[in-house]
């Protein structure tokens, strides 16, 4: 039993790496550009980029910083 289970995680970890990362850009954050405003730019959650760039608190969004957007394909 336990040298099937083995056999099936490896399997499953090797099909893992064969796929492409995802895609993504880092978006420079201008004056007046707010997380919701390049959140619906990039029609992506809000909260879901919060957490993946480490922002605790959206309302102190610094102009000057990077915020990753998976997904996204070009800088907008």
């Amino acid at each position: 039993m336990f040298l099937r289970l083995l056999i099936v995680l490896t399997f499953v970890s090797l099909i893992g790496c064969s796929v492409n990362p995802q895609t993504g850009v880092y978006h420079t954050v201008r004056k007046g550009h707010t997380l919701y405003t390049i959140s619906r730019v990039y029609d992506v959650d809000e909260h879901y980029l919060a957490r993946i760039n480490g922002v605790s608190d959206p309302t102190e969004l610094q102009v000057g910083t990077r915020i990753y957007i998976p997904g996204a394909a070009v800088a907008k």
